[in-house]
C-alpha cells in the first residue's frame, strides 16, 4: 500500500517528489535508464514508472545483484543502492524496487562543465540570434552564436543575456538569465562564457537532471 504523499523520504532526511526523474545503473547495461518516481510503500519499498525499453532490460534488472538509482538532491547527487522486486500492471504499469540498503551522497561539482549540444536563442543587439550551448555546468554555460560577415559585433555592450532553450525531455521552452563573464571572437563566431543568475528552483532542477543524464558520457 502506498504512503499517499506528494513528497516522500526515500531515506532518512532525503526527500523526493512524485514525478522526479530517477537515473538507474544496472549491471550488464552500458547506458543508464530512467523512470519517474511514483511513491513509497509502507514497508519502504519504492515504485517508479517503467523505463524505456523495459521489456529489453527486464532480464538485466532481474539478474543484477546491485542496482544504483540516482537523482539530484540539494546540489548533490543521491545514489541509492537497491534491488529489483518486480513489475505490476494494476492499477498501472509500475516497477518495484526494494527499500534502499545503502545511500551515498555525492557532491555535484558546480565548476565542472559537461560537453553538450543544446539549441538556444537569445536577443543580441536588438536581433534574435540562434546558437548552441556547447558545454554546461550547474552554474553556467558556454554558448556559440554565429554572425554575418558584415555584422558589427559590439560584445562589450553585453552584460546580461536571456537564453531560451528546450532541454531534452522537456516540452516547453525555458528561459535562463545569465551574466556574460567573458567572450571570444573567432571569425564570425562569438563564444560567450555565461554565469547563471537568479535561477528559479524549477529551472535549476531541470539543469541538474540534464547534467546527471549526461555526466557519465562527458
Amino acid at each position: 500500500m502506498f504512503i499517499d504523499k506528494e513528497t516522500s523520504e526515500i531515506a532518512n532526511g532525503c526527500e523526493i517528489e512524485a514525478g522526479t526523474n530517477l537515473y538507474i545503473e544496472v549491471e550488464g547495461l552500458d547506458d543508464m535508464v530512467s523512470g519517474s518516481f511514483v511513491g513509497i510503500m509502507e514497508n519502504g519499498d519504492f515504485v517508479i514508472t517503467p523505463p524505456l525499453r523495459f521489456d529489453k532490460i527486464r532480464e538485466n534488472l532481474v539478474q543484477s545483484e546491485k542496482i544504483i538509482v540516482k537523482y539530484p538532491y540539494q546540489g548533490s547527487i543521491l545514489e541509492v543502492e537497491t534491488k529489483y522486486i518486480g513489475f505490476v500492471t494494476e492499477p498501472a504499469e509500475l516497477v518495484l524496487f526494494e527499500k534502499p540498503v545503502k545511500i551515498n551522497r555525492r557532491e555535484q561539482r558546480s565548476e565542472k562543465r559537461f560537453i553538450c549540444f543544446i539549441s538556444v536563442n537569445a536577443e543580441l543587439f536588438g536581433k534574435k540570434k540562434n546558437g548552441i550551448i556547447r558545454d554546461i555546468s550547474r552554474n553556467g554555460c558556454r554558448c556559440n552564436f554565429v554572425f554575418k560577415e558584415d555584422e558589427e559585433i559590439p560584445v562589450k555592450r553585453i552584460d546580461r543575456i536571456i537564453l531560451r532553450c528546450k532541454f531534452p525531455g522537456i516540452s516547453e521552452e525555458k528561459e535562463i538569465t545569465g551574466e556574460v563573464k567573458n567572450y571570444l571572437i573567432h571569425g564570425t563566431i562569438v563564444t560567450f562564457g555565461i554565469l547563471f543568475i537568479d535561477t528559479a528552483d524549477d529551472i535549476q532542477k531541470i539543469i541538474d537532471n540534464y547534467i546527471l543524464s549526461i555526466e557519465d558520457f562527458s
